[in-house]
């Protein structure tokens, strides 16, 4: 079995079960069993496939490892305060994690080798194509969400297919109403989107930009958004209908988010043009998300 206790939301989710996934294919079909233990299960939405459990089922030596694995990083006070450090203790300790069936990367990229265990145990986030990059065809097939779009949205998916649509996707939320997350991840900021949109408007003929957002309203007032060409969704649509929206578009302006990552690397698009912000947060960190052909601009 290829087990992982999923943290975070949609975004945060689809990379988990994306690497173990991946594992699968490559273990000759072992099966997925997923715990979410902080967050609602946003995956049954779609037409993923694993089980779900309410704990993990580690061997007995691969619990004691991981029990002590976690000691060690208490008392050395490795967290995530300090990403940097926590991705270095990681590497430290990979091949002997992995020779144990354990998957063990908070972030960043490594290439890990294949363990035939009982249990395969995963513990991180996950966050780069690299991973999954070999299903990338079935992956698109199963975040495909299971339900018919809502009849409300005929007329705005029909805009979107039908023009030079580039969505761009704005997240607030808890990155301004909680301190800490804002102080690391605060970093599209008006001025980011407004660049970005003038080098689309540089690229492509009579682009029509798609604004979607978790604080719609916000968004509206005071991004300063105010030609014809900006069409917002309605900030109301369940998270699977307005992830379906967003990778329906052929462009994308994108923020420093795993939910606005997806719906870029779901698109149908072979042409599309990707902007994102050059840093992904705003604390020296290992990170592997960036594809190749994106456009990076500066925030500020």
């Amino acid at each position: 079995m290829i087990e992982i206790n999923i943290q975070g939301r949609l975004g945060n989710q689809m990379f988990q079960y994306a690497f173990a996934r991946s594992l699968q294919e490559k273990k000759g079909g072992e099966a997925i069993n997923l715990c979410f233990i902080h967050d609602a299960d946003s995956l049954k939405n779609f037409h993923t496939k694993y089980h779900t459990y309410n704990t993990l089922h580690p061997s007995i030596l691969q619990k004691n490892i991981i029990i002590i694995f976690h000691l060690a990083k208490k008392i050395l006070k490795i967290d995530y305060r300090n990403r940097w450090k926590e991705h270095l203790f990681e590497l430290k300790y990979q091949r002997i994690l992995n020779f144990f069936g354990i998957y063990w990367l908070t972030q960043g990229y490594y290439d890990f080798p294949i363990r035939n265990f009982k249990n395969t145990i995963l513990v991180g986030h996950f966050e780069s194509s690299k991973y999954f990059e070999a299903i990338k065809e079935q992956l698109i097939e199963e975040f495909t969400p299971k339900h018919p779009l809502v009849k409300t949205n005929f007329d705005l998916y029909e805009k979107i297919k039908s023009s030079e649509s580039v969505c761009i996707a704005i997240r607030r939320g808890d990155y301004v109403n909680n301190e800490h997350v804002k102080k690391n991840s605060l970093i599209c900021t008006v001025n980011y989107f407004k660049k970005a949109i003038k080098i689309m408007q540089e690229k492509i003929s009579n682009p029509v930009f798609f604004v979607f957002s978790d604080d719609i309203e916000f968004v509206k007032n005071n991004m300063g958004f105010e030609s014809n060409s900006f069409i917002y969704e309605n900030g109301n649509n369940p998270v699977w209908e307005t992830m379906k929206l967003m990778y329906s578009c052929k462009h994308f302006i994108i923020s420093n988010s795993t939910f606005h990552w997806w719906a870029q690397y779901l698109s149908r698009n072979e042409d599309k043009i990707v902007i994102a912000p050059s840093r992904w947060r705003n604390y020296k960190c290992k990170l592997d998300i960036y594809e190749p052909n994106w456009i990076l601009v500066e925030p500020d």
